[in-house]
């Protein structure tokens, strides 16, 4: 059997194992049936960020971070216009770590002068590394009219190694 030295494993099997050790005994070793498990992908703070727009233009939904790497999981938009805004599309925008290009997220289409409600949602099986020192935008562009646009994304920073 193999003995435990490391004082940090020990703390980190005794907290992350809710082992109570006035009660149980921490384990020194380990055995052929009990194998260490090393965690390749670290627990992450998932963010939840959203932003508003009811005037034309953008609007930074996320300043991100220039030092470290920001992978999206998540894009909701939702937009609400009366029937006198002309709008043809609303968007969500980033820029690509990769090709280093601003590519739209997610874009709603809209009828020209007339009243709407919608609503689109996309998860990313594979989360989507955007740029460092960059923004996701969220972005109106009417001349008439009322909207409001709701954004709210998720995602996490991943130091670099």
């Amino acid at each position: 059997m193999a003995t435990i030295n490391n004082s940090a494993v020990l703390d980190a099997i005794k907290k992350k194992c809710f082992i109570q050790t006035g009660r149980d005994g921490l384990p020194m070793q380990l055995s052929n049936v009990v194998a260490p498990v090393v965690i390749a992908d670290p627990e992450k703070e998932i963010l939840h960020i959203d932003a508003t727009k009811s005037t034309t233009g953008a609007t930074a939904v996320l300043a991100i971070n220039s030092s470290k790497d920001f992978y999206l999981n998540s894009c909701m938009l939702t937009i609400t216009k009366s029937a006198a805004c002309d709008a043809v599309k609303t968007l969500v925008r980033g820029t690509n770590a990769y090709s280093n290009k601003v590519q739209e997220i997610l874009t709603l289409g809209h009828q020209t002068l007339t009243a709407e409600s919608q609503q689109i949602v996309i998860s990313f099986p594979q989360p989507i590394r955007l740029k460092k020192g960059t923004n996701i935008e969220l972005i109106n562009a009417f001349t008439a009219g009322a909207q409001t646009s709701y954004c709210n994304i998720s995602g996490y920073y991943l130091e670099e190694d």
